[in-house]
């Protein structure tokens, strides 16, 4: 089973995983009746303990999950000459921003226990609603007879509690996960998938930040020292101190001192591989054929990348054919939209920033054409060659990159996003680090534009300033992507995907 997508990035991409059946060794029996008549056979169910619960939250959503619970219903009563303590608890579960419910119970001869038995309920079935553990509601009760011959139900021997209930010893627990082993052979399996072995999720998780580590870590290091150091030679100030940096409300143009990502590039038309089988195949099962796979990899890349896709790629990848298709996208659509501007050197990043416009705008409905991710030129002077006049050229990137900023501080402000947590945004965009003084005036349009349409986003999911800060600052310190624009890309999707999750929810 292939892990790298492991932890998702998104609810959506996250629902497979989630509902996966538990392994074996993870499922437990539970005694639901026992008959009066020693002789009649118990009826047993099967559970998973709480733990294993929060850890497929883990392994396959990362942080992105929180919990909570309330009582609320709480008594006493007397019966057989006790106090018994009766519980009701209501777990919520927030996982990709989405909140699922559930309600629990318990009585208990102390209050304690009601409270905790009746708040372990409520978890699990809360997050049985997300999709783990749904599968040990589909396995039918079944019965076990009591006795000493082990795989039964053991009972008390004489000089025991005569009274009390048979119980599960270990010989037992494994004839209930042989139960339970052949109901996924018959229809679990059909229904669920194969089980997700927690273990194997969390080597994959392992090998792979070591392998970042090994062959990505010192080179991304030092392009980041490099950066640093380019930086506080220019501006004259200590590497790692923050500035003060340009904000939209104030564009600064004419600071020449400003760090940029990095030199000019000489680019060139769009790489050109044949896609990954894997590849070929999630287009496919999304109803897409094999040239919109070859062409949504190669628009993924970086320049000059000729490596096979990263994680973060192959998750950027996944994110679009999961909108294209969620959309019904045509595929001539997709085709030109991810060609277009593929024999112009304009760069890899340009072309991505263009295509999720693009895509961001179809999504709100907003779009027309398959090439409206480009401002509509408007006719200009042209000398006797038809050669724009330069003069004339630069006034009208100036007008693009005015209304641009114009969007951008009206989306600030319209949901109170502060200065700084936008412009580590525009860093984080345009290959800077967090404390980079953003040269607005020297930002593509499409950029700013981007920006502004994921401020909207982020509002849309309940985002305050101080938590897209952080999830700013999150993806700034991100080891999981290589580069800063596979970084950028990971939180534009992870937005995208939030907002997208809750239209859903509210639809």
């Amino acid at each position: 089973m292939d892990f790298h997508m492991l932890p998702t990035q998104s609810y959506i991409d996250a629902i497979p995983f989630l509902r996966m059946p538990y392994s074996p060794s993870l499922v437990r029996g539970l005694i639901v009746n026992v008959p009066t008549s020693p002789r009649s056979p118990c009826t047993v169910g099967l559970y998973s303990i709480g733990e294993t619960l929060m850890d497929r939250l883990n392994l396959t959503c990362g942080h992105e999950w929180a919990q909570d619970c309330e009582f609320v219903n709480e008594r006493t009563f007397q019966a057989h000459g006790k106090t018994f303590y009766y519980c009701e608890a209501k777990a919520i579960l927030e996982v990709f921003g989405v909140v699922r419910k559930d309600i629990g119970a318990s009585t208990a001869e102390t209050s304690g226990q009601a409270k905790m038995n009746a708040q372990a309920q409520a978890w699990k079935r809360a997050g049985r609603l997300h999709g783990p553990g749904q599968c040990l509601y589909s396995v039918e009760d079944f019965l076990l007879e009591r006795g000493e011959e082990p795989g039964k139900l053991r009972v008390p021997k004489s000089g025991e509690n005569s009274k009390a209930r048979p119980y599960i010893d270990r010989d037992c627990e494994l004839v209930i996960r042989e139960q339970y082993k052949r109901w996924l052979t018959d229809e679990g399996k059909q229904n669920y998938g194969a089980p997700l072995n927690h273990q194997e999720v969390a080597d994959a998780i392992m090998a792979r930040m070591r392998g970042n580590g090994a062959t990505g870590g010192v080179a991304t290091a030092r392009r980041a020292n490099a950066r640093a150091r380019s930086a506080a030679t220019a501006n004259g100030k200590p590497a790692g101190e923050h500035q003060a940096p340009g904000s939209p409300s104030q564009p600064a143009p004419g600071h020449e001192a400003e760090q940029q990502a990095g030199p000019a590039e000489d680019f060139g038309p769009m790489p050109e591989h044949p896609a990954a089988p894997a590849v070929i195949d999630a287009a496919k099962s999304r109803g897409f054929a094999e040239p919109v796979a070859r062409l949504l990899s190669n628009l993924v890349r970086a320049d000059g990348q000729d490596t096979n896709l990263t994680d973060a790629q192959l998750q950027a990848l996944t994110g679009w054919l999961e909108v294209l298709s969620a959309l019904q996208t045509p595929e001539e659509m997709v085709l030109r939209a991810a060609g277009h501007n593929s024999d112009k050197p304009i760069g890899q990043e340009r072309r991505q920033a263009m295509f999720a416009r693009w895509l961001a705008r179809k999504t709100a409905g907003t779009e027309t054409t398959e090439t409206e991710e480009q401002p509509k030129a408007q006719p200009t002077p042209q000398d006797s060659t038809g050669a724009q006049d330069p003069q004339d050229a630069a006034r009208d990137r100036q007008d693009e990159l005015q209304r641009a900023l114009g969007e951008l501080r009206r989306r600030m402000t319209e949901h109170d996003y502060d200065d700084r947590a936008v412009t580590r945004f525009a860093a984080l965009a345009t290959g800077g680090g967090p404390s980079t003084q953003v040269n607005w005036a020297q930002i593509d349009p499409d950029t700013l534009l981007i920006l502004a349409d994921l401020l909207e986003s982020a509002a849309a999911i309940g985002w305050s300033n101080e938590q897209l800060d952080q999830a700013i600052l999150a993806a700034h310190k991100s080891s999981k992507q290589k580069s800063t624009a596979g970084r950028f890309s990971a939180l534009a999707n992870h937005i995208k995907d939030l907002a997208e999750t809750r239209v859903m929810e509210t639809a």
